[in-house]
């Protein structure tokens, strides 16, 4: 009798932690599908729409660790991945220029958040950058107006996810797209917004502060990408060796670049390109410092997280 007892008590507690275990199941689910699926094309939107939203979102990067966003092709995949989004961050369709293309042939095109189209910004250069730009090259006594070679040395840079006023403009729109998707959390969601904004400018005003001493100092780069970061804390802009990755530097342009990179500190360039960039580094005798600008570390997981390292990477570069 006692063991049936034990057998029936037994057997009664295995069926309600099997019942529990799928109530759980269900309500984890649940939470998954409610949260916002967010397709970003670079890893650091990606970071950016995490740190705002936190666990009301899914946010997936569409480029792997491994490509470039100026040469990669989509897969049939990540085109699914695209349109199961509920959200679809980018740049710019110069800078992804695979998903020209996709969002041209997409089913929801009203879903993409693209920032240069937040910002406003126009591809043609304003006036007033023109005269940023001629100041920036022109204050060391030097011949700087190759940074970017001729044809482009105007163009825009559109690494804008490096300035953090550009990033509340982000923030901005991606809750403005949440809210449509959440109504009912709308005063959440403009609640994160606004401690975002907030956290925002506590970063811009730390890292500025960190690089005020070498607001004078002017560094190199292996392509133009830098203008944007030094615009927003105070450095002079980057004299660029290329215009983008993977371009072809004539002869003539090296040495020109030789008048143009005299006094520089050194020559930063992204990992993926250090390689091709040491030779030239050991050509115009600058250090070589490699900078994460698509936050390809896993350890990076803020925003906050990856200005300060490269900020890091710029004050390692600046200092003698």
């Amino acid at each position: 009798m006692l063991t049936s007892f034990h057998q029936y008590r037994t057997r009664s507690i295995r069926i309600s932690l099997i019942i529990l275990s799928l109530i759980m199941s269900k309500s984890v689910f649940a939470f998954e599908q409610n949260k916002i699926n967010i397709a970003s094309s670079i890893r650091p939107l990606a970071i950016i729409a995490q740190d705002l939203l936190g666990d009301s979102a899914k946010v997936t990067t569409v480029l792997p660790n491994n490509a470039s966003p100026h040469h990669f092709t989509l897969k049939p995949s990540q085109v699914r991945q695209l349109e199961q989004a509920d959200i679809v961050l980018a740049v710019a369709p110069e800078l992804e220029t695979f998903l020209i293309r996709y969002r041209k042939a997409s089913k929801h095109p009203e879903r993409h958040i693209i920032l240069q189209e937040e910002l406003g910004r126009t591809k043609a250069i304003t006036k007033d950058e023109h005269h940023s730009d001629e100041h920036a090259h022109h204050h060391h006594g030097h011949d700087h107006s190759y940074d970017s070679g001729k044809e482009n040395a105007h163009a825009e840079d559109l690494h804008l996810w490096l300035n953090p006023e550009h990033v509340a403009i982000l923030a901005k729109a991606i809750i403005r797209e949440a809210i449509k998707l959440r109504p009912a959390s709308k005063a959440q969601l403009e609640k994160q917004l606004q401690t975002y904004k907030q956290k925002l400018i506590e970063i811009q005003a730390s890292n500025k502060d960190q690089l005020s001493p070498y607001h004078k100092v002017f560094f190199g780069a292996y392509h133009d990408g830098y203008n944007t970061f030094s615009q927003a804390f105070g450095l002079q802009n980057a004299i660029a060796l290329t215009s983008v990755p993977d371009e072809q530097v004539s002869a003539k342009k090296i040495t020109k670049m030789r008048q143009s990179l005299s006094g520089a500190k050194c020559l930063l360039a992204e990992s993926g390109e250090a390689t091709t960039a040491k030779r030239y580094a050991r050509l115009f005798k600058l250090k070589l410092i490699e900078i994460d600008l698509l936050a390809l570390d896993p350890s990076i997981k803020t925003y906050q997280d990856y200005i300060r390292q490269i900020t890091q990477s710029v004050s390692t570069c600046l200092t003698d």
